[in-house]
C-alpha cells in the first residue's frame, strides 16, 4: 500500500514538472525506477493516460525524460508544425506513439497519421489512442518502404525499438511477417492531397530501413511536401538494411532536402547535434 501511494506520488510530482523528470542524473533514474512497479497507469502527457510497461525502454526513456526525449528532436519538429497551421505530422516507426501523443496534445489542431508494423506495439498504441479519445491521430498497423510486400520483421523482445527489418545478427531467431507499402501507395489510398507550400512533418526512426521508405516517398519529396524531416541516422543500423547515412544525406540533397548545421527557436540555439537524428527541411526554405 505505501509503495502504491508513493509511485502515486512520483507521478504527481512528475506532472507538475511538465510531464517531465528534473534531471536528477543516473542515481535518480535508477532510484525512481526501483520505487515504481514494472507496470502503472500513468498520466504520460496533459489528458493523457495510458499504462506503462517500465522494462521497455522506449516507454521508460518517453516517462523520464517528456519533451526531452532525443533532444532536440521534439523541440525542432513542434518548430516546424506550428509555422503551418495545416500541418499533418506523419510518426513513421513510431512505436508505443510518444511524439503522436505529444503533438496531439500541443497541437491539437493538427492531423496525426503513426505507422508501426510491430503488433504488440500497435496494440499498445492504438489501445492508448482509444482509451484517450485521441480523435486526431489515426493509426496503422504496417511499415513504410519501397515496395508493396510481406516483410519479415525481426523482434528485440527486451527493447521492442531495436526491431527492425535490416539482418541484425543479434535478432535472427525470430520474425514475423508483416505488412509494407510505400508512402505514395499509402497516400492516395488515403486521398492525402500534397500542400500547396512545404507544410508536413516527418519523425522516421525504422532502424535502419529509413532509405527504403524515404525512396518510397519520392513523389511527396518532389513535390516538396514536407517542411520538416528528422530522420534516425545511425550507421550501425544502416548496415543491416544495406545502406549508410550517406547515402541517406546524398538522397535527400538530391530531391531537394538539405541537412541542418542549425537552428534558433524562439531566440535560442537548439543542440541539432546531440542525437542521432538528422534534421532536413527544403532547400532554400529554412524559415
Amino acid at each position: 500500500m505505501f509503495r502504491q501511494v508513493l509511485s502515486r506520488f512520483i507521478d504527481r510530482c512528475r506532472s507538475l514538472a511538465n510531464y517531465q523528470f528534473p534531471r536528477l542524473g543516473k542515481p535518480g533514474f535508477r532510484l525512481v525506477f526501483k520505487i515504481l512497479p514494472r507496470k502503472m497507469d500513468v498520466q504520460l502527457l496533459p489528458k493523457i493516460w495510458a499504462e506503462l510497461d517500465f522494462d521497455e525502454p522506449v516507454q521508460q526513456a518517453a516517462y523520464w525524460h517528456g519533451a526531452r526525449v532525443e533532444k532536440p528532436t521534439v523541440p525542432v519538429l513542434e518548430s516546424r508544425m506550428k509555422a503551418s497551421p495545416d500541418s499533418v505530422f506523419f510518426d513513421v516507426g513510431s512505436n508505443f506513439g510518444f511524439y503522436s501523443f505529444y503533438f496531439a496534445s500541443r497541437l491539437p489542431g493538427h492531423a496525426i497519421h503513426s505507422f508501426e508494423p510491430n503488433p504488440g506495439t500497435f496494440r499498445l498504441l492504438k489501445r492508448i489512442v482509444d482509451r484517450n479519445y485521441l480523435t486526431t491521430i489515426t493509426p496503422w498497423e504496417m511499415g513504410l518502404g519501397d515496395e508493396t510486400a510481406k516483410a519479415s520483421l525481426r523482434l528485440n523482445e527486451a527493447d521492442s525499438g531495436q526491431s527492425t527489418f535490416g539482418h541484425h545478427p543479434d535478432l535472427e531467431a525470430e520474425s514475423l511477417p508483416v505488412h509494407i507499402d510505400t508512402f505514395e501507395n499509402w497516400r492516395k489510398q488515403a486521398g492525402l492531397a500534397f500542400p500547396a507550400q512545404p507544410s508536413w512533418t516527418v519523425k522516421m526512426d525504422v532502424e535502419g530501413y529509413e532509405l527504403k521508405a524515404l525512396r518510397g516517398m519520392k513523389e511527396a519529396l518532389a513535390a516538396r511536401a514536407f517542411r520538416g524531416l528528422a530522420i534516425e541516422l545511425s550507421d550501425f543500423n544502416q548496415k543491416f538494411c544495406g545502406s549508410s547515412v550517406d547515402e541517406i544525406v546524398a538522397f535527400l540533397r538530391e530531391h531537394g532536402y538539405v541537412r541542418l548545421s542549425t537552428l534558433r527557436v524562439e531566440g535560442r540555439a537548439l543542440p541539432l547535434q546531440e542525437t542521432n537524428n538528422g534534421f532536413f527541411v527544403p532547400e532554400g526554405f529554412v524559415s
